[in-house]
């Protein structure tokens, strides 16, 4: 979890769209267990904290979404993309077509980092940083949070198989390290060329939170593990910053 820098069962509060300062003084945001920030530095105002608002895709990208994607790429880069054994459908011959017949509303897994970043540049989102993660998964509630036994069942914002222990990882971007710590948040521009300031195809600055292995909300042992491959438990959401009227 993330805590204000001296007590470990005390958590930082972010009150503001500002600079947040880091290290294992009072006052500023350290990570008890897992991952840390930089001691002694900061997470720059551009960064985004949660404290703004921003829209979230209530479910993983779904296969008849991912199908769509594939379909509108040239030959060479949908080859890139496509997954063996998936529920998407590639035609026999060049040039290929995608489609998905059966459950197209089932989310897609077995994606890399590329897979699902390009996704979303491509469809004008971004990812989720690991503090959005945070305020998207528990809200308001105290770090900690677990509902019980459930399998998987959806976020305090009804995001869909967000938390339990059954649900599949995400990988936000994380505060952990330099490459995280300079994302600012730009949106995919409707290609799948990634903006500079996102981990790139090697996943730098992306970490892995939730899942199996690591499903509270607060669980940040893995939040700079790095997971360019592809794995069966890998799925992907991006977010889009909400405009300034929408507010905090």
């Amino acid at each position: 979890m993330y805590t204000d820098g001296v007590h470990n069962d005390t958590p930082y509060r972010v009150t503001g769209p500002g600079a947040i300062p880091t290290g294992r003084q009072n006052g500023k945001l350290w990570s008890g267990k897992g991952a840390a920030p930089e001691d002694g530095g900061e997470i720059p105002a551009t960064f985004p904290n949660g404290y703004s608002a921003f829209y979230c895709m209530r479910s993983y990208i779904r296969a008849g979404e991912y199908a769509g994607f594939l379909d509108t790429l040239p030959e060479e880069e949908a080859a890139k993309h496509y997954i063996e054994r998936s529920r998407i459908i590639r035609s026999n011959n060049p040039p290929y077509t995608y489609r998905c017949e059966n459950a197209p509303d089932h989310t897609t897994g077995g994606l890399s980092w590329a897979d699902g970043a390009e996704f979303g540049a491509w469809a004008g989102l971004r990812p989720i940083t690991e503090l959005e993660y945070e305020k998207a998964s528990r809200g308001p509630i105290e770090p900690g949070w677990e509902t019980g036994h459930s399998l998987q069942y959806n976020s305090y914002w009804d995001i869909k198989d967000f938390n339990g222990w059954k649900t599949d990882c995400i990988h936000p971007v994380t505060v952990a390290n330099a490459a995280g710590r300079r994302f600012k948040g730009t949106h995919g521009r409707g290609t799948t060329n990634l903006p500079k300031d996102w981990p790139q195809e090697d996943a730098v600055g992306a970490g892995t939170r939730g899942g199996w292995t690591h499903r509270h909300p607060s669980n940040r042992a893995a939040a700079a593990t790095l997971s360019p491959e592809r794995a069966p438990h890998q799925k992907w959401r991006g977010v889009r910053t909400a405009p300034p009227e929408v507010g905090p």
